[in-house]
């Protein structure tokens, strides 16, 4: 799943099991403007054992994600910057 701002608010469930990698990253022309974009979809992920979530710069992630048979969870951020 790759998820920017026109993803927009919202829960977004989901039930795949084994591994899941969700990416938050920002359109061409908000890099090149140096604009953050904002991402607000909660997520429901009833059956994921493994969790990757990769945020990427000029990125805005304030999502919830419930992933409560997960097992493993793996949280890459490009930038600090933008961190809450």
């Amino acid at each position: 799943m790759a998820l920017g701002a026109t993803n927009g608010d919202g829960d977004i469930p989901n039930d795949i099991a084994g591994a899941l990698t969700l990416n938050y990253i920002a359109d061409e022309a908000s890099v090149t403007d140096k604009e953050v974009q904002a991402s607000a979809a909660d997520f429901t992920l009833s059956a994921t054992e493994n969790l990757t979530v990769n945020v990427g710069e000029y990125i805005k992630a304030d999502s919830d994600i419930t992933a409560d048979a997960a097992k493993e969870v793996v949280l890459n951020i490009a930038s600090e910057r933008y961190i809450n």
